[in-house]
């Protein structure tokens, strides 16, 4: 009798992990809600933007690759990119620079610049 065929792992979904460059913000628990104390590194980031554009990333803090955890994940993600985005250009920031993504893994949202 041949041996077993060797274990072969399925192929991983290629989820970007690693958190984009930028400054992590915070919000309320589950929410949309930028917390107060993050409006000092929004206003550095409007400051020290110049020309170039902003990068917004929001992250829905999904529960699990499961479908319908992944589809309301990544709609708190683009509601939190919305919200950095809004906040943003209260700081004076033209909505034309700023560019947005969502995705569902990760927590919070990340603003920066491209240097």
């Amino acid at each position: 009798m041949p041996p077993p065929p060797a274990y072969v792992a399925p192929p991983r979904p290629a989820y970007a992990l690693v958190p984009p460059p930028g400054d992590a913000l915070q919000f309320l628990a589950g929410s949309d809600v930028l917390a107060a104390s993050q409006a000092g590194t929004l206003h550095a980031i409007a400051v020290h933007r110049g020309a170039g554009p902003v990068f917004v990333h929001g992250y829905g803090d999904a529960a699990s690759d499961a479908p319908h955890d992944q589809s309301v994940a990544l709609t708190l993600a683009a509601f939190r990119a919305r919200a950095v985005a809004l906040a943003l250009e209260r700081e004076g920031v033209p909505a034309g620079a700023i560019r947005i993504s969502a995705a569902a893994f990760g927590r919070g949202a990340s603003a920066g610049l491209v240097e």
